[in-house]
């Protein structure tokens, strides 16, 4: 992880958690350039298409996002990378108790 191997890097991210990065009178944090992706972040980290015999290494890979929208969105443009049908396993939040025996 990058806050791990460098100490900088950390402390900048700890900074923009705890509200203390540079903001200016919009509440705007400057980033680093090195922070800029100039095309699709997901092409940037998980690469242009996924290899199937990959998923360790992508275990290892994240994109942090401040909204659960912008995380729904990553995350569909990197399921369209994974070759092959899409499958949906539908769940249930009721528990069928075959016992009969109230508790």
């Amino acid at each position: 992880m990058r806050a791990h191997d460098n100490l900088e890097f950390a402390q900048w991210v700890f900074k923009v958690g705890d509200g203390s990065a540079n903001e200016d009178s919009n509440d705007h944090i400057e980033l680093a350039q090195r922070c800029i992706v100039d095309n699709s972040i997901v092409d940037h980290i998980f690469g242009v298409s996924l290899n199937t015999n990959d998923y360790k290494s992508y275990s290892m890979k994240s994109i942090l996002t401040p909204k659960n929208d912008d995380c729904f969105q990553l995350n569909d443009q990197v399921v369209e990378k994974i070759p092959g049908l899409l499958k949906i396993y539908e769940s249930s939040d009721a528990v069928v108790d075959d016992d009969h025996n109230d508790v």
